[in-house]
């Protein structure tokens, strides 16, 4: 009939046409014929039933489907079948691809190599579904099945997407897999369906993942179809205005990613919160409960409550103080709280720069911006593994392919982090560990450094010294002073900073380094040279540039000359300016029995503090105003200071009137409350004294490891006298 209808021509054709309408029309049959005459043809949207057909022959080329079969998968009568595969025929045909090829007794098959497959999907879909891949695919079906609260059955899905039953069942073994490695489990229960199985963080980090995945890097926040039906525009628009107040009050960075993230995060735990789906498991983790973060959000818990509608349990306020740590960038000049809340990450953060100096080969522990970038690296990735966000470093591979050695030897030292920090860290999070340390090993090569100075001793003619002379400039980078003969040296070095003599006769000198060589130098020569000169200490010293200028003038601010000459140095070399000293300061260097006192005897915790505090000043590590400091630091930041079970580290900031490192140590004759949930009662107060934040660290580290030890502390607790516990900390100390 469509056929005869097609081949008319003027006025018969549509004479014919009318009448042909009409009686259809009378039989119930025109809006089948006006679809397949115009609709196909006009290029108009196949309807939701007939596009599912149509995706389920192509997907399944490989066999013979029946009518009947059609008619069981699709719920439809074996007469609207018919008439569905008629229309898909003809617009096969007037689209310019091979028909349906029907077999009897073995039913329908569609013939299609890869690109006209491709086309006709094309022409199928319209709008945002014509070009999805089948990782798209499996993302959206990811999502929609984590914002579902109950079960769910395949057929269900697949009448929401209109996608074919055969291609949600293949898409969810994919979609299995992901979930795994969200530590979430899809399983499939007879006769009631799909559902999801996992911690609600699990579900809540799995769905920001997928969401993030999906736009594809897109600012797409305030975008409504994104939201689907988790919240509307106008609450993604106060999200948007609430984490922009809170980066704010932080005072922290976020990077774009992040603050989608959190936005997203955020405003789907609203949605599982409205819906009894709340956080179960504890997030009040080390370290958190004094954060910033915490006590702010805390702080507005209330009006968060207000404007979204919800109740924020003590958890769900861990939860989201947790998402920022998380998200939060810092860099130096916002990081001094930070330090002084968590005074544990910087013993691992001093750990780990130590056993890689010793790896590397390279001095590492003076590099200010290495120990601040791991820290600020390391806090935010430790919160980030406990709320399994996911660690995407866009630099991996490029990390892999030129940094391989450091990466190697930064994933063999990174144990000493986790087993401190007790989480494992995934490789892509360790290779933002390796920049840092890759960074610093560049810094290395570039930082300034003085030339040493060297003078030559030579007992023979001119042109013997000239000669060696000639060969030192070519083949080193040295600072010459001259030739001279051997009765001269006491009166250069008396005159002249000389840092190595390079004697061709026997000298002995004890307040320089001298070698001998032959008058020639011979490849010993160069090699022994080479060595002596690479262990010179050639940084510039603020304190010796100091006593120059001493012995040439009168210097009317030393500490604000200093001070100046510390920052114009810090700024062209990148590193932390060294004090003159050698190494960090050890515990028995910073803590003697004058600083300790055994059962004391104290009420509050503001009367301990300040006892630790008037131990510190009594013996000159601290002005007297350091001790107000201490108290009002406890005051403003919380009990952060108790940082073990029964132990409290009072301290302030090093501009508070510190004046060299110190350690005081105090037990209480009854334990007193400092007010924390977990570590309280406090019966050990350790006093602490700092000029900087990172030259106590290893008298620190030692104490930390005599802490941790029991039966140590127990001889603490028990000891009468300051000697005995002195006795204690140097056996421990030994062992450290």
């Amino acid at each position: 009939m469509i056929f005869a209808v097609k081949n008319c021509t003027g006025r018969c054709s549509f004479l014919v046409f009318r009448s042909l309408q009409f009686i259809l029309k009378i039989f119930g049959f025109a809006q089948i014929f006006i679809q397949s005459y115009n609709g196909f043809k006009e290029g108009e949207r196949v309807n939701n039933r007939l596009k599912t057909i149509f995706l389920f022959l192509i997907q399944n080329d490989d066999q013979y489907i029946t009518v009947r079969d059609l008619s069981r998968r699709f719920s439809i009568s074996m007469r609207t079948a018919y008439n569905d595969l008629n229309r898909i025929g003809d617009f096969l045909c007037e689209n310019g691809f091979i028909n349906l090829n029907r077999e009897k007794n073995k039913g329908i098959l569609l013939r299609l190599d890869n690109q006209e497959k491709r086309r006709l999907q094309k022409m199928i879909w319209s709008g945002e579904d014509q070009n999805i891949s089948p990782r798209e695919r499996s993302i959206k079906i990811t999502r929609y099945l984590l914002e579902c609260l109950d079960y769910i059955t395949i057929d269900e899905i697949s009448n929401h997407f209109q996608y074919s039953r055969n291609t949600i069942v293949n898409d969810l073994k994919k979609v299995k897999g992901w979930m795994s490695g969200h530590e979430l489990k899809l399983v499939t229960y007879p006769y009631r369906g799909i559902c999801i199985e996992g911690e609600e963080h699990s579900v809540r980090a799995a769905w920001t993942a997928c969401l993030t995945e999906e736009r594809q890097g897109k600012n797409l926040i305030n975008e409504p179809k994104l939201w689907g039906t988790v919240i509307g525009k106008d609450e993604a628009l106060k999200l948007i205005q609430t984490v922009s107040d809170l980066e704010e009050e932080l005072q922290t960075r976020l990077s774009d990613e992040a603050y989608s993230r959190i936005v997203f995060s955020l405003g789907f735990s609203l949605y599982r919160i409205r819906n009894d789906r709340e956080i179960e498991e504890d997030f009040l983790y080390p370290g958190l409960e004094e954060s910033n973060e915490y006590q702010i959000i805390s702080r507005r818990g209330r009006e968060l409550e207000k404007k979204f509608g919800v109740f924020f349990s003590e958890k769900e306020k861990a939860y989201l103080s947790s998402l920022f740590i998380a998200s939060s960038l810092q860099d130096e000049k916002n990081f001094g709280k930070i330090v002084n809340q968590w005074l544990p990450l910087q013993i691992v953060v001093r750990k780990f720069i130590k056993a890689m100096e010793e790896e590397l080969g390279v001095e590492l522990m003076q590099d200010r911006q290495l120990f601040y970038g791991l820290l600020a690296h390391l806090r935010p990735a430790y919160y980030r593994i406990l709320c399994g966000m996911p660690a995407d470093n866009p630099m991996y591979e490029y990390v892999i392919e030129n940094f391989r050695f450091i990466h190697e030897k930064v994933m063999e030292q990174i144990c000493l982090a986790e087993r401190d920090l007790g989480i494992l860290f995934p490789e892509e999070e360790v290779s933002f560990l390796t920049i840092c340390f890759a960074a610093a090993l560049e810094r290395q090569k570039k930082k300034k450094k003085r030339i040493p100075r060297v003078m030559v001793v030579c007992s023979t003619g001119t042109s013997t010294s000239q000669m060696l002379l000639s060969q030192l400039k070519s083949r080193f980078q040295i600072s010459l002073l001259g030739a001279f003969p051997a009765r001269k040296v006491d009166d250069i070095l008396e005159s002249q900073e000389v840092d190595l003599i390079i004697s061709t006769v026997e000298l002995i000198r004890d307040n320089v380094k001298i070698i001998k060589v032959s008058p020639v130098l011979s490849e010993n020569d160069m090699a022994r040279l080479s060595e002596l000169l690479g262990s010179i200490d050639t940084k510039i010293s603020v304190d010796k540039i100091l006593e120059i200028m001493k012995r040439h003038g009168m210097i009317r601010d030393e500490g604000g000359l200093k001070r100046e000459l510390e920052q114009y140095f810090k700024s062209e070399t990148t590193e932390l300016i060294t004090t003159g000293k050698d190494r960090d300061p050890m515990l028995i260097e910073v803590l003697n029995e004058d600083l300790i006192e055994t059962n004391a005897e104290m009420k509050t915790r503001d009367e301990a503090v300040r006892e630790s505090g008037r131990l510190l000043c009594s013996q000159g590590f601290a002005e007297e105003r350091y001790i107000d400091a201490m108290i009002q630091n406890v005051k403003e930041n919380g009990t952060y200071i108790v940082i073990a079970p029964g132990i409290a580290m009072p301290h302030a900031r090093p501009e508070c009137g510190a004046k060299k490192i110190g350690i005081s140590l105090m037990t209480l004759k009854e334990p007193v409350v400092f007010g924390h949930k977990v570590n309280d009662p406090v019966k050990i107060v350790i006093g602490l004294c700092a000029v900087d934040h990172q030259t106590h660290l290893t008298a620190l580290s030692e104490l930390v490891e005599i802490l941790n030890d029991k039966e140590k502390i127990e001889l603490i607790l028990k000891a009468g006298s300051p000697k005995e516990i002195m006795d204690v900390v140097k056996k421990g100390a030994a062992l450290c």
